[in-house]
């Protein structure tokens, strides 16, 4: 009940809800009978009026001065409870549902007199409920009635002769409660078709539906179109119904935004909605007029209101039937049914909007149906969406905290939340689930049998999360255990049911290697079959040892002897029969070779004769041995004969060379 949430105000100051909200009071008038809709007009001096319906006539006030609202004319008509008045340029038209047809009031002269006249408008027009201008003069006439039957919305033209309208179509396909109309497209509240109706009027002979969407209590009363005309705002005119916006960029596909009640829980009754500069003012019955913020119409929040009944509050249809705030002061004209004439002055103040996601901690998936509340500030709880998203927001700025919660989840309280007016504050919100965190432990690990070997396996255990588990390892397996795996590091994803995942990284290494260590000894000279090779083997899965030559025959012992010059390989097995391969090569060394030049006696017998020799290979330096027991390299004065050389290296390694001198 409204009441006491009053009360909780006075007993704690952080509510915020009040009578009065950015809404005063500077004047009213008592009437002696029951009202009903209301319009404005300015004459051509500036001075503003309330054109009143009643349950008798119409009453022009005078508001200029608002602390003093004075009336000026009293039109009488047919007693009837509904009465609605639209002006175009100095002319006044109401409706009503009284069979009078449509009056026409002149309001050139409201000092003095206010000629009407009531017409039929060429079509037998008796009574409707609603009347709507558009800006070019026409007239749609809501829920007609003719002295044949229904006519359904009458459109007229009252721009060419406002005192003698003329029939321009009409549309029928459903009964329209109220509307409104811009650049030839109707928004209709289609009351007992329970849905908001886009139409376009272009041709108003044949009107066409653009698209419809049901609102939520299915008894679509009013509605208004923001100032860029994608956004529609409705209100049915049922016990706890919501003022709705809609998405009508695309009417075959209207999409609802957000939906707000000025008082949960009161079974209070919204009635008119008009939008002024993105602010939604309706007149809501026992509430009397409220202003909503709709600037972010995903995210409508109430920021003003005031109670022009204060008989009681909850459903019925007692109180604040007609609101109009376009009067040039800015100030507010209210009709209340009850309670008279009101005029206010209003403070339009954008919200404190609060938007965000809510996304689950562990896989950072979306949380649709968590419920945001700010808390200390009433009617603030909003519902996360299937996308996520949340808005909410309060029209007092401050520090707040935030409380989520969702069914499953741990709730969650967020303090000192900074909340301004016309800022919007993003807050992104993650819960934790009630269930342990999931964790992956292993069970066993077994390495490679050796270097290279691919017999590696990982087993391991899943607890906490939501089961079924789903697995992902880094190298494209999808079971829980791997096996026949290389040395290497295996990362393995386990996500749970609800996409919580679980990332953890195990690594099996091969044995230590086996080292093979060699010592040689090279062929002392060339052609000398005296080379050996000696292998050591340590590390690997240990002794004993097994060795594997490629000679022929195979050797297998560590050191074998009497090689050759060239390459030997060694293959040594532990006692896993994990293997080491090495090389190693036994050099033979270079051959001497000795080219000598003999050069002969001449003449023959005489002690003139030489040799040169010339050497390579083997190593140098090198020692000579003549047999005539020179040591040179070279001999020469020789006789005819023959000599012996004898070359060795500095290994000594020797060639004997035999030479004849002729």
């Amino acid at each position: 009940m409204r009441k006491i949430v009053i009360i909780l105000f006075v007993l704690c100051s952080t509510f915020q809800l009040s009578a009065q909200q950015n809404v005063s009071l500077l004047g009213s008038l008592s009437y002696t009978q029951a009202l009903n809709d209301i319009w404005g007009y300015v004459d051509s001096l500036g001075n503003e009026y309330a054109l009143v319906g009643t349950q008798t006539g119409v009453s022009i006030v005078d508001v200029t001065i608002p602390a003093s609202p004075v009336e000026i004319q009293f039109i009488p008509s047919v007693s009837n409870t509904w009465r609605d008045l639209k002006v175009w340029n100095d002319y006044a038209y109401v409706t009503t549902e009284a069979t009078t047809g449509l009056m026409i009031i002149d309001l050139r002269h409201l000092q003095d007199s206010v000629p009407f006249v009531y017409s039929s408008c060429g079509v037998g027009f008796t009574d409707a409920h609603n009347i709507y201008i558009d800006e070019f003069g026409v007239a749609y006439l809501f829920g007609s009635t003719g002295t044949s039957g229904p006519l359904g919305t009458i459109m007229l033209d009252v721009d060419t002769d406002p005192w003698n309208p003329s029939s321009l179509g009409s549309y029928t396909a459903n009964y329209i409660h109220d509307g409104m109309v811009r650049n030839n497209i109707m928004y209709a509240g289609e009351i007992y078709a329970g849905q908001l109706s886009v139409v376009d009027v272009s041709n108003k002979s044949a009107p066409v539906v653009l698209g419809t969407h049901p609102t939520i209590k299915a008894f679509t009363h009013a509605v208004w179109i923001s100032a860029d005309e994608t956004k529609a705002f409705t209100v049915d005119e049922s016990s706890s119904a919501f003022i709705e916006s809609f998405d009508i960029t695309d009417p075959t596909n209207i999409e609802r935004l957000d939906q707000i009640q000025s008082n949960p829980g009161s079974g209070v009754i919204p009635h008119n909605v008009f939008n002024i500069n993105e602010y939604i003012v309706t007149s809501y019955y026992k509430d009397g007029i409220t202003i909503t913020d709709v600037s972010r119409p995903h995210n409508i929040i109430q920021v003003g209101d005031y109670d022009t009944y204060t008989q009681g509050s909850g459903n019925g249809f007692s109180g604040c039937w007609g609101v109009y705030p376009y009067l040039p002061s800015g100030n507010i004209i209210a009709s209340d049914r009850n309670n008279g004439l009101f005029v206010l002055s209003p403070t339009y103040t954008r919200g404190c909007y609060l938007e965000g996601i809510v996304t689950d901690a562990c896989s950072g998936l979306p949380l649709s149906n968590a419920t945001i509340s700010i808390n200390s500030v009433a009617n603030s709880d909003d519902v996360s969406d299937i996308a996520d998203e949340y808005a909410t927001g309060t029209s007092v700025a401050g520090t707040y905290s935030i409380t989520v919660d969702r069914p499953g989840y741990n709730s969650q309280t967020i303090s000192g939340v900074a909340l301004s007016n016309g800022v919007v504050n993003f807050l992104n919100i993650q819960l934790t689930d009630t269930l342990p965190a999931m964790s992956v432990t292993v069970s066993s690990l077994q390495n490679p049998s050796c270097i290279g070997a691919n017999d590696g396996a990982i087993d391991i255990e899943v607890f906490g999360g939501n089961v079924p588990y789903y697995f992902i390892w880094s190298n494209g397996r999808t079971t829980e255990d791997i096996a026949a795996l290389l040395e290497g590091t295996y990362t393995v994803t386990v996500t749970d049911d609800v996409g919580c995942e679980f990332v953890q990284s195990f690594t099996i290494t091969d044995p230590i290697s086996i080292v093979l260590t060699t010592s040689k000894t090279n062929i002392s000279c060339h052609g000398i079959n005296n080379g050996s090779i000696q292998v050591t083997a340590s590390g690997g899965s240990g002794a004993p040892y097994t060795y594997s030559w490629n000679t022929s025959p195979v050797q297998s012992t560590p050191l074998i002897q009497n090689l050759a010059g060239g390459f030997y390989e060694v293959t040594v097995s532990d006692v896993n029969g994990c293997t080491a391969v090495t090389e190693v090569e036994v050099r033979d060394p270079a051959q001497i070779v000795v080219f000598y030049i003999p050069q002969n006696t001449n003449p023959p017998g005489a002690p003139n004769g030489e040799i040169n020799q010339l050497i390579s290979g083997g190593i140098a330096p090198y020692t000579y041995t003549w047999s005539n027991y020179s040591t040179t390299e070279d001999i020469s004065n020789l006789l005819p004969g023959t000599y012996f050389s004898s070359v060795v290296d500095r290994r000594g390694c020797a060639v004997l060379t035999t030479i004849t001198i002729n």
